[in-house]
């Protein structure tokens, strides 16, 4: 217990400390959250929609929880990202219990540090997006016929097949290939063709199916071939063999992402896979080792690419870690390779921290000279946590550990401390909240363009936006619409700018965007809140 009380404070610590804090991010932040106010807008929880049409991209189980933790805490940031932090948390709880039927209850408390301080993790942890609910299900999915191996009973097995449910509605068919891959690659391994059976055979199967196919069905009767073609023909099938939504990558793509999403345990990925190699006879480390290895090579290998695409891997990995920190600590093992490990960590973090400043320095120095004195106090934990972790290194190993898990909580501390700073660098909030101040009731917003950055403006107006897809269809617009807000990219307004007939009123320009208004009055006279200059500007009071 001790152990489950220490992950569960130090995960919902690091996972829900201002988490709602910060507007949404673009873009996938704001489209996931603007889907499921729109469910909950319309009262239609079956047809997935984005600003007001069909959108067809994944199924409807994350945006469901969503608007659950909105009816219960209302619209805020907090509940939009509510859902991935919890499923988070679980997650290091998941991984404790997984390393410790695997391996022991040590290897697992390792593990669910390693988990709960993996900087991939967190980051997706604390975002309103699908995956970390997803990865949850498919890791309780294989978790549950592990178990069911061990224990015999037929009501695990079903569980494999209502998570393997859980993550088809949560992100698509992949939700069963997965775990399904990592079964037989543990079948296999072990040769243990009698689990074929009470799998294939388990009443979980009609529950799978009753929990991942009735949205598909009522989909297809309502949306009938369009919706198939993009649901299953563009966004499943044409993301193995080609880019989607221009998501590519080189072949060593996912080398970089892996090295990065997996700090500050990056150091220790050689120390992981000397320890499987030298545990190769244990059919533990050979399932372990193939998971992580078929899952970074089928992602490569994948048309399309996303860091998101790998974190399949890390629960294995961290386990793998986790059962090498047990044999260091408990039975000695493993001395010199993980002294170097140690070593590599803390100089590779003086040395990061220090070229990184230098090159802040000299690449961007007018945001160095603003924001230096931010950078230095994130870089100071870090430094600090490389030289301690060093020291600890020739004193106690199990204390160098404990030293990056506490290093890695006061980075993430410091991190989330920037939040005013990076706030202020988010125009998009901010021209939603004038549009709101100085809108009429039959004013209208429009967007040239129709995928990128501007997102949270729909999420934050809380109203459908007129796209225009070309600077022709946007033209036009302004000759056939009175009362429009416009918001597009600064450089592309100042290209077409000239082209256009109408009059016009520049209210915002901030970070590359701008927002300008056409129609026959800009505001209500008596809104205190907006005045004008002697040139004509539009200021806003704060």
């Amino acid at each position: 217990m001790i152990y489950i009380a220490i992950l569960l404070l130090l995960g919902g610590f690091i996972y829900f400390f201002q988490l709602g804090a910060m507007t949404l991010w673009d873009t996938d932040e704001a489209l996931y959250s603007e889907i499921a106010r729109e469910m909950a807008n319309t009262g239609d929880y079956v047809s997935t929609q984005w600003n007001y049409s069909s959108w067809f991209c994944h199924p409807p189980m994350y945006f469901w929880l969503t608007v659950l933790s909105a009816k219960l805490m209302g619209w805020t940031e907090f509940s939009a990202r509510f859902t991935s932090a919890f499923f988070g948390l679980l997650l290091i709880l998941l991984v404790f219990f997984m390393g410790k039927l695997l391996i022991n209850s040590r290897t697992g408390f390792y593990a669910g540090l390693i988990t709960a301080a993996n900087i991939q993790l967190w980051v997706q942890s604390r975002m309103a997006i699908l995956d970390m609910p997803f990865l949850f299900f498919i890791i309780a999915s294989v978790y549950a016929f592990l178990l069911a191996v061990k224990e015999k009973k037929s009501i695990l097995y079903a569980f494999f097949w209502i998570f393997s449910g859980l993550a088809v509605i949560t992100k698509g068919p992949v939700g069963f290939i997965l775990p399904a891959i990592y079964v037989f690659i543990y079948i296999v391994i072990t040769k243990k063709w009698e689990e074929i059976k009470p799998v294939i055979l388990s009443w979980g199967i009609p529950l799978f199916l009753l929990i991942s196919v009735p949205w598909y069905w009522l989909m297809s009767d309502i949306y009938g071939q369009p919706f198939m073609e993009t649901t299953f023909g563009y966004f499943f099938l044409k993301r193995i063999y080609a880019p989607v939504m221009n998501q590519d990558g080189p072949w060593y793509y996912y080398i970089p992402v892996f090295l990065a999403g997996a700090l500050p345990w990056s150091a220790f990925i050689p120390l992981s896979f000397y320890f499987l190699a030298k545990n190769f006879s244990d059919y533990r480390a050979r399932f372990l080792l193939t998971w992580i290895t078929f899952t970074f090579l089928l992602f490569t290998f994948a048309g399309t690419k996303r860091p998101n695409y790998i974190l399949f891997l890390y629960p294995a990995l961290n386990i793998v870690l986790g059962w090498a920190m047990d044999s260091i600590f408990s039975e000695g093992k493993f001395k010199k390779s993980s002294t170097i490990s140690l070593i590599a960590f803390s100089l590779s973090t003086i040395v990061v921290i220090g070229a990184f400043i230098m090159v802040a320095m000299k690449i961007y120095p007018e945001y160095y000279q603003k924001y230096g004195g931010n950078l230095l106090l994130l870089t100071l934990p870090l430094i600090t946590g490389g030289i301690i972790t060093l020291i600890l290194t020739f004193k106690k190993k199990q204390y160098a550990f404990y030293s990056i898990v506490a290093m890695a909580t006061v980075s993430y501390m410091v991190l989330i401390s920037y939040i005013p700073l990076v706030q202020s660098l988010k125009p998009e909030p901010e021209m939603a909240s004038i549009i709101l101040k100085m809108q009429k009731p039959h004013d209208k917003i429009a967007m040239r363009g129709n995928f990128g950055r501007q997102f949270s403006i729909i999420y934050y107006t809380n109203q459908p936006v007129i796209f225009y897809h070309s600077e022709e269809a946007l033209i036009k617009g302004l000759e056939r619409e009175n009362g429009l807000f416009v918001v597009m990219h600064q450089k592309n307004f100042e290209r077409i700018k000239d082209k256009f007939t109408v009059p016009y009123t520049v209210i915002h320009q901030r970070g590359g965007l701008i927002l300008f208004y056409k129609g026959n009055t800009l505001m209500n006279s008596h809104d205190r809140n907006i005045r004008r200059d002697f040139s004509g500007k539009i200021e806003i009071l704060r």
